[in-house]
């Protein structure tokens, strides 16, 4: 199960957790990448967000929270019609 928080009050400790685990993620290990991606947008860390979730999608083309997840970190960053595109997948 993946949980995402977004709530301002655990930001710093999100962001001092992801900078301490980044390089312990495989880069195959797509639910870690989710998860990471999912935390970095909380964090405002959208074009990082994407990244993470980009690596999940070139596997699961289909993963609902992946789509979720880009296409709020592309809305929170102004590129609405591109953000549309994936709410829509």
């Amino acid at each position: 199960m993946i949980l995402c928080w977004h709530t301002h009050t655990t930001v710093p400790h999100l962001i001092n957790s992801i900078q301490s685990n980044l390089n312990q993620i495989l880069p195959n290990d797509l639910e870690s990448r989710l998860l990471r991606g999912c935390c970095l947008s909380g964090v405002q860390e959208y074009e990082r967000a994407i990244e993470d979730v980009d690596a999940v999608l070139e596997e699961q083309s289909d993963c609902s929270r992946a789509l979720h997840v880009k296409a709020e970190a592309l809305y929170q960053m102004g590129d609405f019609e591109h953000a549309l595109v994936f709410y829509y997948r």
